[in-house]
């Protein structure tokens, strides 16, 4: 869906475009359209990450597990800190997703 985002200067063109709207082709109304939408880029973006929400947490829960099992059996901080560094560290990529809806969460709250 992101692939079909215009840029901003296809934005500014048709939105600057005084002629009869029926005359434009389906592209720049469609432009012309989404451009009408605040925050459309972010939007699409949340949804895109709502949907794979669900799958990506379940991948994420074995690591979890794995972190709430070795919190249980440790004693020190920086065992538990290890533990927890090596179960996320191939998440960083879930935790930027995270980050990003967190963020859209907060500007429309």
């Amino acid at each position: 869906m992101l692939k079909f985002l215009p840029e901003q200067a296809e934005v500014e063109l048709v939105t600057s475009f005084q002629g009869d709207p029926t005359t434009l082709g389906n592209v720049e109304k469609y432009f012309r359209l989404l451009s009408k939408v605040p925050h459309y880029a972010l939007r699409i973006e949340a949804s895109i990450i709502r949907e794979s929400f669900e799958e990506e947490m379940s991948e994420l829960e074995p690591s979890v597990r794995d972190v709430k099992t070795s919190c249980e059996g440790t004693t020190t901080k920086q065992m538990l800190f290890s533990a927890a560094l090596q179960s996320f560290s191939s998440q960083a990529k879930l935790k930027l997703r995270i980050r990003i809806s967190l963020s859209f969460l907060d500007e429309w709250t």
